[in-house]
């Protein structure tokens, strides 16, 4: 996955957009950690009909994925489904190993 070398430094968050917990509820310091965190979560689709051209052109050349990648066209392997989320999550929760990424999408986006 191709990343940012550098994050750009996102805005502080004024009174009024710290909300409680997307998954417990309760306020971002109710353990007493000052740390919380903003998460966007992003929906994405896999195009089948590019990952099937990248396959051929993988196979064609002795399936030499990294050959193909180089000679390909590069194309998009998956597209956002415009389905966005941003939410904050308090640092217990953040940190607790039962945690899933499912429990993090918002019921209220109906």
């Amino acid at each position: 996955m191709n990343m940012p070398s550098a994050w750009p430094n996102p805005p502080g968050l004024k009174q009024d957009e710290i909300e409680k917990c997307a998954l417990c509820g309760k306020g971002m310091m109710h353990s007493g950690h000052p740390l919380f965190y903003r998460v966007k979560l992003t929906t994405y689709c896999v195009d089948s009909k590019s990952i099937k051209r990248q396959h051929g052109l993988e196979m064609s050349m002795g399936e030499a994925a990294p050959l193909a990648r180089i000679m390909g066209p590069n194309e998009d392997m998956a597209t956002p489904t415009g389905d966005e989320d941003d939410f904050l999550v308090c640092a217990d929760c953040f940190l607790d190993p039962s945690t899933r990424v499912a429990q993090l999408i918002r019921e209220d986006k109906g």
